[in-house]
């Protein structure tokens, strides 16, 4: 149902004090259209015809925006949509961090976790639940209303996509029942069911989308809907939802004592769970109802990659991580046609690869219409032809090709580039076939603008691969240099879907990357092998560009940690007109980063450091740079070779737990400051 954009309005006048009963109609008329969407969506049971519903959600639209003050939070309006934010979606810190759980592949692998549980806490019912394909997410009710919901993210903070979890018809905005509590945190999972992804799919098929458009997966398609910038869009989606799990709780439920009864509590209030979780007394029932629920996955309707089995029972700190683990199901294998044998050009290498276009299948709950191969000779070797049947397996996150069960015509690499119409090259000995056409290739351009721009490398935000790709072919840039003689004009005549504010933004971030660093520069110019660390390297061995630049094998090779093979890619690189051209522009351009400074001895040589928490004084990449000229090395995990934690604000708990009983010293931001700024080789951390 949806209200009808052409409707009439209801003829309420504007008044300086709102008359107590245009309140009652709109809470009148919200609490009729919330029991036609119960009925509706939940129980399939419409009441009313769709044409009246339409009717009372205008009519209450108008109320709304006569009386903007009345719009309430859990009005069902919302689930229309609000118009697009004018910024990226901004982060939000959970109340409570949402931990990754632990993964068993097999029975084995369940039974010795079943093990460590049974020796920490004693025999324990299990309550198990299914694992949906879809976006975790975490929703904060006050007083019983809708205020947040966020993604997962990183566990401690994920992006706020309240508006667009707003439109989605399975969350209520507000709970109901007798026990709401002051404050909750509801885990759940957004996901797009069978017959929701069928008619996503025909949406698009109707609008003719390109390869970029189309969802692969139904898990896909929950994720790339919940992230649109429109939130009109997300509700002309198919999404729905299931709660799981409880965060931060306040107030009524806290004296719950299972999952199970959180469970029964969050239906209670009118979140949906699904309906196959159930309390299972010992290991033998965990593994029976394991066997049977992937017997009864083709009939649930959505798609299931695992059970989730937690000890039922709550401890002191509430629903534990550790006390929970995703036991998954093995791939899944499937049989299917070969349409057509293409290649595709890799954009960063050039290197051509085999791509095998398959009739469309459904592979552990993912449309399957292409494999890529390794190259020619896995083609040959493995005899695949157009018009073969080929048996499909979906392993480590990708489909392979096990077998061919048919055959036809042999497949043969094509002799030009698909991209750039250029010979391929064939080097002697080697499988590997490789694009003739270098620089001058669209695909590689467009990969070559992609990374310059990446987060590690000029951190040009919003310029990814797609954008980039529409430069290329646009004709508007053919290498790095060209992006920074574009300006606001050129871009919204080349790049017509993207609005202003997004443009807006582009130049920004073009302007604030002119500011850089060395080790970042030399990462964005893209040279063969050398990825972050070895670009550190030369920078602390060598210091400025021109050192770097004037370097032969020779001098490279007396550096830790290069080789001859990468002595001699960095070499070539420098010595190419085109490569050093294209640095002189791109200085021309003001690109620019501050002097290299040499390290230096201190109480920090040698020592190995992890940044956790947020520093005041600087950002923590700056920080990292401080510590790095003083001789330390900036790792991001903490191990028995970690000598300090650096604790800024807000330190994460999980690293300072495992500094404490690794017994690694944490330094606090105030006394790191003064010894980068002292750099005293006797200023020990305390």
């Amino acid at each position: 149902m949806s209200a009808s954009p052409g409707a009439g309005r209801a003829g309420f006048s504007k008044v300086g004090i709102v008359s107590e009963t245009v309140r009652q109609r709109m809470e009148a008329l919200i609490d009729e259209l919330e029991g036609h969407d119960h009925r509706y969506y939940r129980l399939g049971q419409p009441t009313i015809p769709d044409a009246e519903y339409d009717r009372r959600l205008q009519e209450l639209q108008d109320i709304e925006a006569e009386h903007p003050a009345l719009r309430r939070d859990d009005s069902p309006t919302r689930r229309l949509g609000d118009p697009p934010p004018l910024s990226a979606l901004p982060a939000r810190r959970h109340g409570r961090p949402m931990s990754s759980l632990q993964e068993a592949r097999d029975e084995d692998g369940f039974r010795a976790f079943a093990r460590q549980r049974r020796a920490a806490s004693g025999p324990q019912p299990w309550c198990a639940r299914v694992r949906l394909e879809g976006v975790v997410v975490n929703l904060q009710y006050r007083q019983g209303l809708l205020q947040h919901a966020a993604s997962r993210g990183d566990g401690r903070e994920g992006e706020d996509i309240t508006a667009n979890v707003r439109t989605v018809r399975d969350v209520p905005l507000r709970l109901s029942g007798e026990s709401v509590p002051g404050l909750v945190e509801v885990h759940g999972v957004i996901f797009v069911g069978d017959r929701g992804f069928e008619q996503m799919a025909r949406y698009q098929q109707a609008r003719r989308a390109g390869d970029a458009d189309r969802f692969a997966n139904p898990r896909s398609a929950a994720q790339r809907s919940l992230f649109l910038p429109d939130s009109r869009e997300t509700a002309h989606r198919a999404l729905s939802f299931f709660a799981h799990g409880v965060g931060v709780l306040q107030g009524a439920g806290e004296d719950l004592q299972t999952h199970d009864a959180r469970l029964q509590w969050l239906r209670g209030m009118g979140l949906p769970v699904e309906p196959n979780s159930r309390v299972l007394p010992d290991d033998e029932a965990a593994c029976a109802w394991f066997a049977q629920l992937e017997r009864l996955r083709p009939r649930l309707g959505y798609e299931v990659d695992g059970v989730v089995f937690q000890v039922d029972t709550l401890g002191a700190q509430g629903a534990r991580d550790e006390e929970a683990i995703v036991w998954r199901y093995p791939a899944s294998e499937v049989q299917t046609e070969v349409l057509d044998i293409g290649v595709r050009v890799h954009p960063g290498s050039g290197l051509l690869i085999p791509q095998v276009s398959l009739r469309p299948a459904w592979l552990a709950g993912r449309r399957v219409d292409q494999v890529s191969l390794d190259s020619e000779q896995e083609v040959q070797d493995r005899d695949i032809r157009i018009g073969d049947r080929v048996l499909l397996r979906w392993a480590d996150g990708a489909p392979e090709v096990v077998r061919v069960l048919g055959r036809a015509e042999p497949f043969v690499m094509a002799a030009r580039c698909p991209s750039c119409n250029f010979e391929v090259l064939r080097k002697p000995d080697m499988v590997e076939v490789w694009c003739g056409g270098f620089l001058r290739c669209p695909a590689q351009q467009a990969q070559r603008i992609a990374h310059f721009a990446s987060r590690p490398a000029m951190d040009i935000e919003g310029l990814g691969s797609e954008l980039a790709a529409q430069l290329v072919y646009g004709r508007y840039v053919r290498d790095p240099a060209d992006l920074y003689a574009l300006d606001a004009s050129s871009l919204e005549c080349c790049l017509p879907r993207v609005n202003k504010p997004s443009i807006d933004a582009l130049m920004k971030a073009l302007k604030r990357s002119r500011e850089t660093t060395l080790v970042r520069f030399l990462l964005a110019l893209g040279l063969p092998e050398v990825g972050e660390a070895t670009a550190r390297t030369l920078v602390e061995n060598l210091g400025e560009l021109e050192a770097i630049m004037a370097a032969d094998e020779q001098r490279l090779q007396e550096i830790d940690d290069i080789g001859p093979i990468v002595a001699a890619h960095i070499q070539a690189f420098f010595a190419s007109p085109l490569n050093r051209a294209l640095i002189q522009r791109l200085r021309d351009e003001g690109v620019r980063w501050p002097a290299v400074v040499a390290r230096r001895h201190s109480a920090l040589s040698g020592k190995t450091l992890v940044l956790t928490g947020n520093l005041s004084s600087w950002s923590r990449p700056q920080a990292a740079e401080a510590l790095r000229a003083l001789g330390a090395r900036v790792t991001s995990s903490l191990s028995a070779k970690t000598d300090y934690l650096i604790c800024g604000q807000s330190p994460g708990s999980a690293k300072l737990s495992k500094a404490k009983s690794l017994g690694i010293a944490c330094v606090q931001e105030e006394e790191l400051r003064r010894m980068i700024e002292q750099h005293d080789p006797g200023a020990e951390p305390s």
